[in-house]
């Protein structure tokens, strides 16, 4: 399991998303072979998977990295992030930003997501997600 960054928050949370990264791909064909990692962000924390050097169209990432993401309200937006790693400075390959509530149902997410940049399709991750709520706190028997 990959650890998440968490920024302390006093709102009780909602539940864990625990999101899957599976695997990735790469819309054009190149000769450079790329570094990639991604990088997932909510409002409350922030992570990546690590980085797969040497990778292209033709040997697609394969991280199957798990992140448990604690979510406090489904309808903020959880943002993916494709970098090609390099030593002065990482490259965004594509992006995108999802409501958690498209994540955050009962019967799970297994899909391909795709990442742009500048409105153009680069790149896609697949993805699994599991959403397991908070329950409610059990009502104490004096307040019956």
């Amino acid at each position: 399991m990959t650890s998440v960054s968490s920024r302390a928050s006093t709102k009780q949370k909602a539940g864990v998303l625990k999101l899957i990264l599976i695997e990735g791909s790469i819309a054009k064909e190149s000769d450079v072979q790329l570094d990639l990692y991604v990088a997932v962000e909510t409002p409350n924390q922030k992570g990546k998977t690590k980085t797969l050097a040497g990778r292209s169209k033709q040997k697609p990432p394969k991280w199957n990295q798990i992140f448990d993401i604690s979510v406090h309200y489904i309808g903020d937006e959880i943002k993916l992030f494709l970098f090609d790693e390099d030593v002065d400075n990482d490259n965004l390959v594509g992006s995108t930003a999802i409501e958690l509530s498209t994540l955050c149902i009962h019967s799970g997410v297994d899909s391909w997501i795709v990442l742009d940049k500048e409105g153009e399709q680069t790149s896609a991750v697949h993805i699994k997600a599991t959403w397991m709520p908070t329950l409610p706190a059990s009502p104490d028997k004096s307040d019956l």
